[in-house]
């Protein structure tokens, strides 16, 4: 899933978690709507085999403490990528 920016990626690793297991691409991303703001990206994702149809997940980009990422390192900082799977339109 590396290919994808991280929120893209957020939102399929939530959806493959809500409706796997499934092959990587029995979910692929569709449309991507990036908050110029830095507020919420909404993923719509397209599935088939067990994942359904089409969802909406919902990413939003959590900055934490910095930390250090290597022994003696400099302390770097540490973003997670929070998704919701928000429903499944018909």
């Amino acid at each position: 899933m590396t290919r994808w920016e991280p929120a893209v990626q957020a939102a399929l690793a939530a959806v493959h978690s809500a409706h796997g297991p499934a092959a990587l691409d029995d979910a692929v991303p569709g449309r991507v709507d990036v908050d110029p703001d830095g507020g919420v990206t909404r993923v719509e994702v397209l599935g088939s085999g067990p994942v359904p149809d089409r969802l909406v997940v919902e990413v939003r980009e959590e900055r934490l403490p910095d930390v250090p990422l290597s022994c003696g390192g400099p302390p770097k900082p540490d973003v997670v990528q929070r998704a919701v799977v928000l429903d499944q339109p018909s």
